[in-house]
């Protein structure tokens, strides 16, 4: 027997899934678009719109033809990977964990409809026509779903452990004055007139005029008639 999962048999989006589910239960308490040092998630869209970039999956321009397995696994995105490595002590539970993951694996969709009055009619007619049950305005349907998640009360905040910023290291450091060597008394005596250095540029000027003379058009037009 097929079991709901995570949920009622509905269109996997952003808000229904991860926004009331998940963004309002870890993260909002610090993404509430208060601070202008970190990205807003005041509301869905705001929220989508700085989350979904941290997402690996295919565009529109992607090469498909020859990809690995699991090239495009959730547990490549970036998204995943800093919930994993604790993102300034948020910990998610089981069922936020795979809410993310389904999401991604449905490639991030933001919402579950056209949003096209004629497209939606259209449907309609073809499911009727084609279809083996009655058809189902299934963009209604998600509209129904939505607007019964919005008026759920929101998920009591989880708080991360800390929300303060990792330090660097506060070992006070050197200047890079402090740090350089002293390289004027550091050659030894007898080597301290400059003229037992040679300047680079002078090496260098003399490496470029002889291969000026190798590359020189007569000399190319000579070798190859000989």
């Amino acid at each position: 027997e097929i079991q709901d999962y995570l949920g009622p048999a509905r269109p996997i989006t952003f808000e229904l899934d991860l926004y009331h589910r998940v963004v309002k239960k870890y993260c909002i308490g610090c993404h509430d678009g208060s601070k202008d040092d970190r990205p807003s998630f005041a509301d869905a869209k705001s929220a989508y719109d700085n989350i979904h970039p941290f997402v690996r999956r295919p565009g529109p321009e992607t090469d498909m033809d020859v990809l690995p397995p699991y090239e495009y696994h959730a547990s490549t995105s970036e998204l995943l990977q800093m919930l994993e490595k604790g993102h300034y002590g948020v910990k998610i539970d089981d069922e936020a964990y795979r809410l993310i993951v389904n999401w991604i694996d449905f490639n991030a969709p933001w919402r579950g409809k056209w949003g096209n009055e004629q497209e939606s009619k259209r449907r309609l007619e073809l499911s009727e026509l084609y279809a083996d049950s009655a058809a189902v305005d299934v963009e209604s349907e998600y509209d129904v779903l939505l607007n019964e998640r919005r008026a759920m009360p929101a998920p009591e905040f989880v708080k991360p452990e800390t929300t303060k910023r990792p330090r660097k290291n506060s070992k006070r450091r050197r200047s890079t004055a402090a740090r350089r060597p002293n390289r004027s008394n550091s050659l030894p005596a007898s080597t301290s007139n400059s003229s037992a250095y040679p300047r680079a540029s002078s090496s260098w000027a003399l490496s470029t005029d002889a291969w000026t003379n190798i590359l020189a058009p007569s000399s190319r037009s000579t070798s190859l008639s000989g």
